[in-house]
């Protein structure tokens, strides 16, 4: 009876250890979730290992596309597809790519699409396609005004197109297959009011009639007499070419974030200056709003994510939540997470962010929001790189459990746990 009982309490002491180191199985191994990731390697993203700016690490195949680009904005963007395992380099682009584009590395608002082996992102403000296997341009495409954003859906690429400047005077939303340029106009939204017309690129779905409905916004402002700001919300049928409905002036604070709404299960999720918005995508009906809390911040950085049944908001304070999406009702939130946000990432259980603020790295249980662990950039004490930090966002292969961002100066390959 006495090795009875002590069987039990052993038992109960292994498992009880389980849950206090929250471990996870991966094959044979147990591997504790709270421990921060190793460093495996890095690479310098200039050959003299200068301070540049990178696009956020695109995991393709077997290898991980990113970018070295000075921060002066008056040399050329190289950009490099190195194999993950001996990183080789697979391909970089040519002196013509590079001497034609000085940056591409400002992705906020989603500003790059990858369909298959084709990658678009902007080039000075104008869309370019490159081949992810080679690392050759496609096709380009340059627009008199820069001030340009992209989405894509299957194989359609979408963009904006902006006319006159100061307040822009019309605004046009514009199609393509992504292996072409041969652009058509969806939709053409003039300045109205004195308010200057913005047209951002969309979200895209295709409804159970198999109709492709696109949602985006145009943001306005006026500045007479004093400044003001219009956010105009639109459900859009491409496949009837015709609006099927529009919230005018949806925002009350009469700002937005720039990233296209977040679609999930027939329902658009869209941030405005402090406000969520969840809209049922036939009927653009308001199904319920929330305003973050004061100190929160406001959303006009990152995006929205729904993993685990959970819409995951970073504001631009130090706060980050999981709301319930069918109500907006608060399911957690953590006060100390950092501000001035870039995208969230989710793999596993875990929620990562890096925040500009002081450039770090966190990671997150999205069960209840407690931070795992927070990491700066090994490099920010090491010369030249003193004040170094992480920037843009993280890419994450599932299959080898790696992780890759890159600081002022390098690409790094993180083993996660």
């Amino acid at each position: 009876m006495k090795k009875f009982q002590l069987a039990l309490l052993a038992l109960f002491l292994l498992l009880y250890a389980c849950k206090e180191e929250e471990i996870i199985t991966q094959g044979n191994f147990y591997v504790p979730k709270n421990q921060p990731p190793t460093l495996l390697w890095q690479l310098p993203l200039n050959v003299d290992t200068l301070s540049a700016l990178a696009v956020n690490p695109l995991i393709y195949n077997n290898g991980v596309m990113f970018s070295g680009e000075r921060m002066t904005f008056i040399d050329t963007v190289h950009v490099f597809m190195v194999d993950t395992g001996d990183q080789h380099f697979i391909w970089q682009t040519n002196n013509a790519f590079n001497n034609d584009c000085l940056s591409i590395s400002f992705t906020w608002g989603g500003q790059r699409y990858v369909y298959g082996n084709l990658f678009a992102t902007l080039c000075g403000g104008s869309p370019r396609v490159l081949d992810l296997n080679i690392g050759n341009v496609l096709w380009d495409y340059s627009l008199p005004n820069g001030d340009v954003n992209i989405t894509g859906w299957n194989s359609l690429l979408f963009h904006t197109q902006l006319n006159g400047g100061g307040p822009f005077t019309r605004s046009s939303l514009m199609v393509s297959d992504i292996a072409f340029s041969d652009w058509d106009t969806i939709i053409s939204l003039p300045m109205e009011n004195g308010y200057s017309s913005h047209i951002y690129p969309p979200s895209v779905m295709q409804n159970d009639n198999n109709d492709t409905l696109l949602f985006f916004q145009n943001r306005q402002w006026t500045s007479t007499p004093s400044y003001d700001g219009k956010i105009d919300l639109y459900g859009y049928n491409l496949s009837a070419d015709s609006i099927i409905w529009e919230q005018d002036d949806i925002d009350i604070q009469g700002n937005s974030c720039i990233y296209p709404p977040l679609i999930y299960q027939d329902k658009i999720y869209f941030k405005g200056g402090f406000t969520i918005y969840c809209l049922d995508t036939e009927s653009g009906t308001i199904l319920w709003s929330w305003l973050a809390e004061n100190g929160a911040g406001d959303l006009l950085m990152s995006d929205l994510i729904i993993e685990e049944e959970k819409l995951l908001v970073k504001t631009s304070g130090n706060y980050l939540y999981a709301l319930n999406p069918e109500t907006g009702t608060i399911i957690w939130k953590n006060t100390e997470c950092g501000s001035t946000p870039f995208s969230l990432a989710y793999f596993n259980g875990v929620i990562y962010n890096i925040t500009g603020n002081d450039g770090k790295l966190r990671a997150y249980d999205i069960n209840d929001g407690h931070q795992y662990w927070v990491i700066e950039s090994p490099n920010v004490s090491i010369s030249p790189t003193y004040n170094n930090f992480f920037v843009n966002n993280v890419a994450i292969d599932s299959q080898s459990r790696k992780l890759y961002v890159a600081d002022k100066y390098f690409l790094m390959c993180f083993q996660l746990n």
